[in-house]
């Protein structure tokens, strides 16, 4: 949807960014030069976002992380029928040579979703489950009475909750009727890990994948109880082929028709963010080629400083020498995407 600021990039001009934009980590001691994250709001909220909603939710997030003035792309993304955004900054900041930091970031994450959901006007996420004390409750008095692994499966059941298998950290979850999921052992009160492990020994639990879509079945649907089976887990189906993805984006009037997103316009407005705009086609691939072959000159470049590195060769000039080349390969780097870095500056 979006590279650095301009609309309607091709698939190549992405991969061009993305590789543009992680190879400056090379000219650092770190390794991951990019950071990406989703925005990923409900169905309804992303059924009503607009090109422009998505644009400022990915400024909103940038701010929070640090990564104001950083070069970016969005990529728009349709699963199952929920629209959501993908946005990747890069993270080598030219000023001072290093890369952003990336602490705190599930706060910022949190802090970003917060301003999001006032902006756009939509629910506000809760912090804590506020039946958690009910759901205690309910399971420990549920344990205490269940002599047996699968007599408190059942019990549990009747009541709305569905057990399933977690993670090695946290091996038995509980799915509440909203569809939540939560640790087990943490929600019976007086009760240690080895003796939850020791009345479910034995006992194929499904997924807790497969627990929350059948709690969200069972919430569409009526009687309040169900039935469930407690034998093995089932296995997974095979992959099915990717669909074809479509979403339509609507306007904040809800009384306007929808309108289908047609990624058309974008193919036909092809700008490349890294090099001046061509007079024709046909010279696309060669800007490409020889963008490539710079790389693996520097490539090759960076491995022999290396190996003179290890041999012990280099001493105090070396090492000056080195930062000299560093910073020009930077120079040339910043040259070549130029109009990309100023095209994000006037955006923001």
């Amino acid at each position: 949807m979006d590279i650095d600021g301009v609309d309607g990039p091709q698939a190549q001009d992405l991969h061009q960014a993305l590789f543009d934009m992680s190879v400056t980590a090379e000219l650092t001691n770190g390794k991951k030069g990019l950071y990406h994250a989703q925005i990923n709001p409900d169905d309804e909220a992303s059924q009503r976002m607009t090109h422009h909603d998505w644009q400022v939710a990915a400024d909103i997030l940038g701010k929070h992380l640090g990564y104001e003035g950083q070069r970016r792309a969005i990529v728009m993304h349709e699963k199952k029928g929920r629209v959501h955004a993908h946005v990747v900054w890069e993270r080598y900041d030219f000023e001072k040579g290093i890369l952003k930091s990336d602490s705190f970031n599930f706060a910022a994450q949190d802090k970003a979703r917060h301003e999001m959901e006032q902006l756009f006007r939509q629910k506000e996420t809760p912090k804590r489950n506020k039946h958690q004390p009910e759901l205690k409750a309910a399971l420990t008095e549920l344990w205490s009475k269940a002599g047996t692994g699968q007599a408190f499966i059942q019990a549990a059941n009747e009541k709305g909750y569905i057990l399933a298998a977690g993670t090695p950290r946290h091996p038995f979850m509980v799915v509440d009727k909203d569809a939540r999921s939560f640790d087990l052992v943490r929600q019976l009160k007086g009760v240690r890990i080895k003796d939850v492990r020791q009345k479910m020994r034995g006992i194929d639990l499904i997924s807790e994948k497969q627990a929350i879509e059948l709690a969200k079945k069972k919430g569409k649907k009526e009687p309040d109880t169900f039935e469930m089976n407690v034998g093995p887990a089932r296995k997974k189906k095979p992959s099915q082929e990717k669909k074809e993805a479509s979403f339509t984006i609507n306007s904040n009037d809800m009384s306007e028709p929808r309108e289908k997103f047609d990624p058309k316009p974008y193919i036909e407005n092809k700008l490349d963010m890294f090099a001046e705009p061509l007079k024709n086609k046909e010279q696309q691939p060669q800007v490409f080629t020889e963008k490539s072959e710079n790389y693996k000159d520097n490539k090759d470049a960076l491995a022999a400083e290396k190996e003179k590195k290890e041999s012990g060769e280099n001493n105090s000039k070396d090492i000056l020498s080195e930062r000299d080349r560093a910073l020009e390969r930077i120079k040339e780097i910043r040259r070549s995407m130029g109009r990309g870095r100023d095209k994000g500056r006037e955006r923001e």
